[in-house]
């Protein structure tokens, strides 16, 4: 094989060095989650965990064109294989979207800091939601709920009030029960709607602190959240809310440690993972929603009806739409 020509060789050199240096602190980050709380900048790269077969793929590309005779194929090789195993679960088809479904049907929306209109709200309720889940709720959101037909068709509420990011709140139909609250740095709640068909289940709306309070302050106050939600979490369980986080970043880790498992994420068989790759924030910013950090989390032998993303506007967070049915 004829050596490489400069311009190749420079080629090779830029796209490895590039590659590599986005691609190794991302592996580092997935494979070593605990590396994240260095530094709050680390949570933020991690965001991009989700992406980490583009620098991968390129750091590859240009360590084919500096490869020579035997190792060319050898890098190659490496790079097809890489190729298979990140565009594999690309494949596969876009089912039509049915709708939520379940025996309890929930919308999730985080209302920044209450400034959402409440007809934009009602505007995402369907005629099965039972429960209505906002994160960043405020007193004066409250009094305009109270004065709304959303709030005529939603009597019944449990949650707390607060200015700014902290509060939480639960809107339903029929009667709801408050389990129990957890203050964190926001308010978390665990609230029992009406028996749904005779069968109870237990709802956690949770709000952990972004990582913008810093690393570790982040990482308590996931773990603590997680830590209050262990004892209740039973097949008829759903956690719903704004988790500030990915699915990639350490403090999710928390809630698969309690059984908890993100079924948006899991892989169905002819389903394109595309078909499921939903980002959540930021929205209304000067760059596309990139990171899904609104989660709906169940347990590893539940069954969940898919949910769906809808844009609140107001919100720089997009509404989740969702039910589960009665674990096995």
């Amino acid at each position: 094989m004829p050596r490489p020509r400069p311009f190749t060789t420079a080629v090779g050199v830029l796209l490895l060095v590039i590659g590599a240096a986005a691609a190794l602190p991302l592996w580092v980050m997935w494979l070593v989650p605990r590396t994240q709380l260095v530094h709050t900048y680390a949570v933020y790269a991690a965001s991009f965990i989700p992406y980490v077969a583009l620098p991968t793929l390129v750091a590859l590309l240009g360590l084919v064109l500096l490869a020579r005779r035997l190792w060319r194929w050898v890098a190659t090789g490496v790079l097809l294989f890489a190729l298979i195993c990140f565009g594999l679960p690309l494949l596969g088809t876009f089912p039509d979207d049915p709708g939520p479904a379940g025996d309890l049907q929930f919308l999730s929306i985080n209302a920044q800091f209450g400034q959402v209109e409440v007809t934009d709200i009602e505007a995402l309720v369907e005629p099965g939601t039972d429960i209505v889940a906002i994160t960043e709720y405020t007193p004066e959101l409250e009094r305009r709920i109270a004065d709304s037909d959303f709030g005529r068709e939603f009597p019944h509420r449990v949650g707390e009030a607060r200015p700014g990011a902290d509060g939480t709140a639960v809107y339903a139909r029929e009667p709801i029960s408050l389990i129990d609250q957890h203050n964190g740095w926001a308010v978390n709640l665990l609230v029992q709607p009406t028996a749904q068909d005779g069968i109870d289940y237990t709802v956690a709306v949770v709000h952990p602190v972004a990582p913008t309070v810093g690393p570790d302050r982040w990482d308590a106050d996931a773990h603590g959240i997680a830590a209050w939600l262990r004892p209740h979490v039973q097949p008829r369980f759903v956690a719903i809310g704004d988790f500030n986080a990915a699915r990639e970043h350490v403090t999710m880790g928390y809630f698969r440690d309690i059984g908890l498992t993100d079924p948006q994420s899991s892989l169905t068989l002819g389903r394109s993972m595309l078909a499921k790759w939903q980002p959540t924030w930021p929205v209304g910013a000067k760059v596309p929603p990139f990171v899904r950090i609104d989660h709906v989390l169940v347990p590893q032998h539940s069954t969940f009806a898919s949910n769906r993303y809808r844009d609140l506007p107001g919100s720089d967070h997009r509404a989740v739409l969702g039910g589960i049915f009665p674990g096995r």
